[in-house]
């Protein structure tokens, strides 16, 4: 089996995806920002190799100019998010 960690929001029932949005082009900031999101509807989850990268995120939000996806924009409370491990068949 493969782990994977999600961040579950155990308000709406939902994992939490992602969207991305363009940043300006002359900014020095990296050209596409993540945002994490739980809309149910959303076709991607964010996810991550590590527990510990989780965690970091659900407790941590970067910047608009230095979101990525391994370290998205996070505006939730962190204590309605949890860290879920989900397994995919190798």
């Amino acid at each position: 089996m493969i782990a994977r960690y999600a961040l579950y929001n155990k308000k709406t029932k939902c994992y939490l995806g992602f969207y991305t949005m363009s940043n300006p082009p002359d900014s020095e900031s990296c050209p596409v920002q993540f945002v994490l999101d739980d809309d149910k509807y959303m076709e991607r989850i964010w996810m991550t190799n590590s527990w510990e990268k989780a965690e970091f995120v659900r407790t941590h939000s970067t910047e608009w100019y230095n979101a990525d996806y391994s370290s998205p924009t996070n505006d939730y409370d962190p204590e309605i998010l949890e860290v879920r491990k989900l397994e995919f068949p190798s």
